[in-house]
């Protein structure tokens, strides 16, 4: 079987890497007002 795929790898980030992702989150300039401005739910996940 051929390894290319129109797929993203199937890895995963370290609690390190996720911790640091939600930390840049939560202090951006203006994300709260543009998540809440959103009409539709948003969700952001690392499966």
């Amino acid at each position: 079987m051929a390894d290319n795929t129109l797929f993203a790898p199937a890895e995963r980030a370290s609690d390190e890497e996720l911790h640091a992702g939600h930390d840049a989150l939560s202090n951006a300039a203006n994300i709260r007002e543009i998540l809440n401005a959103l009409t539709e739910f948003v969700g952001i996940i690392n499966v």
